[in-house]
């Protein structure tokens, strides 16, 4: 199961075609992702994930998406799109001896946050609720989890052209809230004994 931003979303529905064996996405058909809100994926096509369970496995995966276009961790905090993020909520099938909960957000917390004068504030309070959220999984019973940081968003086209004070702010935004991510996965993990956790420590 996945869970995040319009870097991972595709679309998916939960009350449409269930992702099996003979098309592990489920729906919307691999390659033709449109959001829920309407737009393109961020790739315009498809995105990691789609060839990450299509094409870079030797593996049965079956990959339930409710990652959301423009979400952020929690829109009490940080407001975005009407759903933040969530997981167990949905109707999936699923078996904690293999399943696998991937967690990619973060991206719009640290675009949104520089328009708050305490955005410093801002990004530890959605850590929190990111820890919370993490703990609601793990009382569903969820085991398993791959969590990714913020990459360096501020190299894309559309952040550079943007003011150079607000590339900055983003910039330490980034730093911050991986900081704050790494930090905070060792805690968890270390109180959640019978829990494996990975998280990519790239920039």
């Amino acid at each position: 199961m996945h869970s995040g931003d319009s870097y991972t979303s595709t679309g998916f529905n939960a009350s449409l075609e269930a992702p099996s064996i003979q098309n592990p996405m489920g729906n919307p058909a691999l390659g033709h992702y449109l959001t829920r809100t309407g737009e393109k994926t961020a790739t315009d096509g498809i995105n990691w994930l789609g060839h990450t369970v299509t094409e870079f496995n030797q593996s049965s995966i079956l990959s339930y998406k409710f990652a959301a276009y423009g979400a952020t961790v929690d829109n009490s905090i940080i407001p975005a799109v009407p759903k933040d993020l969530h997981y167990c909520k949905e109707n999936a099938v699923w078996i904690t001896t293999s399943s696998i909960f991937g967690i990619w957000v973060g991206i719009n917390d640290v675009y949104i946050s520089p328009e708050f004068d305490d955005s410093l504030a801002k990004i530890s309070s959605t850590i929190q609720s990111y820890t919370s959220l993490l703990n609601d999984l793990y009382l569903c019973g969820a085991r398993r989890f791959f969590v990714m940081n913020v990459p360096p968003i501020s190299r894309t086209p559309a952040m550079l052209s943007n003011p150079v004070q607000h590339q900055v702010a983003v910039d330490q935004g980034t730093l911050n809230f991986n900081f704050q991510l790494e930090l905070m996965v060792a805690l968890w993990s270390n109180h959640h004994t019978k829990v494996s956790i990975t998280i990519n420590l790239d920039p």
